[in-house]
């Protein structure tokens, strides 16, 4: 590639999900985005980091519609990776570091990435002008392969931005003055979203815990003043059941939120009588980015219960062909 692709509101395509970060860092400019143990990053050197990566990708080969991979953990290069792939048009697939091996090579063989991404090279103070429409996906997660082989689920970018939307709006109700919890794995869905993107969106910061233990998220809530705790049951329990569950002070804490797998009522309960907040739990699943229900501002909370459809999501309950049931029938949703 040997230019930088030009903005134009004429070309085709969707507004491109980076350029909403981009904005926000315009106009956050000096506020921190990404914090963590021993550093953080503000908007603009945010901004500038992933700049600077799109002229490394760039220099590398990769264009517009190049699938990118990614193998990283949670880090701000994370973050600084997945943008600076987004500013170049490109598309991200995020795969967890962790990955065996055998699988790795069997999602590498499915995904043919142009790249494969495990540290980020860049100019730290880099300039990049960001086409705002693009034709290509956003974003590519791969499912755990738990009831078959990893299938990657390709997402646009009215999609992505749809998601992400969700999941800061009407969901968690996200504003510039939340300090968010960064804990789940970025590169899978619900973290990426929940925990990172969502968050930015909203004009957040993000607190990024790269490994998770119970007690070290008690004291980054404690020590950074966290306001949102995105998590999965376990992670609650666990934290719960620390010896230094106690003596931390969570009064700055308003909202967790359960996801990946069903949350107890009894440790929803738990949770409540224990932080005085709740655990907000929903529904949602990796081929669609977005939160489909949650209770969000909905008081009334039931056991056993995913929610209700979060604004522009339509759910439908059907039988074993495919035809509607009313309600108190059982059937597929």
């Amino acid at each position: 590639m040997s230019q930088q692709p030009e903005n134009s509101s004429a070309q085709q395509g969707e507004e491109n999900f980076v350029c909403f970060l981009e904005d926000n860092a315009r106009r956050l400019s000096a506020k921190p985005a990404l914090v963590w143990d021993g550093g953080e990053l503000s908007w603009a050197e945010l901004d500038q980091r992933a700049s600077g990566f799109a002229h490394f990708l760039a220099a590398k080969g990769a264009g517009p519609g190049d699938r990118i991979a990614t193998l990283m953990p949670n880090h701000w290069s994370f973050a600084v990776a997945l943008l600076g792939i987004l500013k170049l048009g490109a598309t991200a697939a995020t795969l967890h570091p962790t990955l065996k091996p055998e699988e790795l090579a069997e999602v590498l063989a499915d995904l043919q990435p142009r790249l494969v991404v495990k540290d980020v090279t860049s100019d730290p103070k880099g300039s990049w002008k960001t086409a705002r429409f693009t034709s290509a996906a956003a974003v590519i997660v791969y499912t755990s392969g738990s009831t078959a082989r990893p299938k990657g689920a390709v997402f646009s970018h009215d999609a992505f931005t749809f998601a992400n939307r969700s999941w800061g709006g009407p969901v968690m109700g996200i504003t510039p003055d939340d300090i968010v919890l960064g804990v789940l794995p970025f590169a899978h869905n619900y973290g990426m979203n929940s925990s990172l993107l969502a968050p930015l969106l909203y004009g957040a910061t993000v607190v990024i815990d790269e490994h998770y233990s119970p007690e070290a998220v008690l004291e980054i809530i404690g020590k950074r003043r966290v306001t949102v705790f995105p998590g999965v049951a376990t992670m609650f329990r666990r934290v719960l059941n620390s010896p230094t569950f106690a003596g931390t002070d969570l009064s700055s804490l308003r909202l967790a939120v359960s996801g990946a797998a069903p949350c107890p009522w009894e440790l929803c309960e738990e949770w409540r009588a224990k932080t005085g907040t709740r655990i907000l739990r929903g529904y949602g699943m990796t081929e669609v980015p977005r939160p489909i229900s949650y209770f969000a501002d909905d008081p009334k909370e039931v056991a056993d219960a995913i929610g209700r459809a979060i604004p522009g999501a339509r759910l439908q309950v059907v039988d074993d062909d495919g035809r509607p049931l009313g309600g108190g029938e059982v059937g597929e949703l």
